[in-house]
């Protein structure tokens, strides 16, 4: 079985005891949008997108709109339709042609159970 996970993940995941939930969830990687995933992000108000600066510092951005401002118009390529707030170094991040990533969360039909929260 292909591993999705480079060396410093799979370090991480050994401290933490996650190795068998990590390997599991790997199946769901791919290097393709699915149909499934491409109607989800479509009906998304929220992403985040994470981004590199020309030091290496990795800045996270928050991006909000109605449904369809993530629209994925094929199974690689994401258009984004949403505009970082005022001072976000997402622009410059991206002028400087870095690498992006993308995390699409539906707070809606996240289930947190409280008694598992720790400070």
């Amino acid at each position: 079985m292909t591993n999705n996970f480079h060396a410093g993940e799979l370090a991480v995941q050994q401290r933490a005891g996650v190795q068998n939930d990590a390997s599991r969830l790997s199946k769901g990687i791919r290097s393709a949008l699915q149909p499934a995933q491409r109607d989800f992000l479509h009906e998304q108000r929220l992403a985040v997108a994470s981004s590199v600066d020309a030091h290496g510092q990795v800045w996270a951005s928050l991006l909000t709109g109605e449904p369809g401002f993530l629209d994925a118009v094929d199974e690689r390529t994401v258009q984004i339709n949403a505009t970082p707030t005022a001072g976000d170094p997402l622009w410059v991040n991206l002028r400087e042609k870095g690498p992006l990533g993308l995390v699409a969360l539906n707070p809606a039909a996240l289930k947190v159970n409280l008694a598992e929260v720790r400070p």
